[in-house]
């Protein structure tokens, strides 16, 4: 049950340092709400996700594993989508300039954004895990 907690507490952070750092995504309702959204994410994650990860095998052994950010990506956009107090939109990335390396501004969809904060996620997560054990 502790490490269940933990573990819970872990992710909440993961999903708030998410929402700091990826402009696209948002939520609301405090402490309570994000606790919430970690708990129905993680619901999708032990429901939904081993479902498409089995159908999905095939384009995961072509992809080297590469295919596993993607679903990660879709069980964090539909957790948003379940959840009215948790907000997955598109943002503009203002673009980079240095030196002779220029990236021209660009628009990133709603599901580029939910692939950014599903890698933000887990870096995070598995960092935070990383230290308490």
């Amino acid at each position: 049950m502790k490490k269940l907690i933990v573990r819970t507490i872990v992710n909440a952070i993961a999903v708030a340092a998410a929402a700091r750092l990826v402009p696209g995504i948002n939520y609301s309702g405090g402490i309570i709400g994000l606790l919430a959204i970690t708990l129905f994410f993680g619901v999708i994650n032990l429901s939904v996700k081993p479902i498409i990860s089995f159908f999905a095998l095939p384009i995961k052994l072509i992809t080297l594993g590469l295919f596993s950010f993607a679903i990660n990506g879709a069980m964090l956009y539909l957790t948003a989508f379940l959840l009215g107090n948790f907000i997955i939109e598109g943002f503009w990335f203002v673009g980079i300039e240095l030196g002779p390396i220029i990236i021209n501004p660009f628009f990133i969809p709603a599901w580029g954004t939910a692939l950014i904060g599903a890698v933000f996620i887990s870096l995070i997560s598995s960092f935070l895990n990383w230290l308490i054990e």
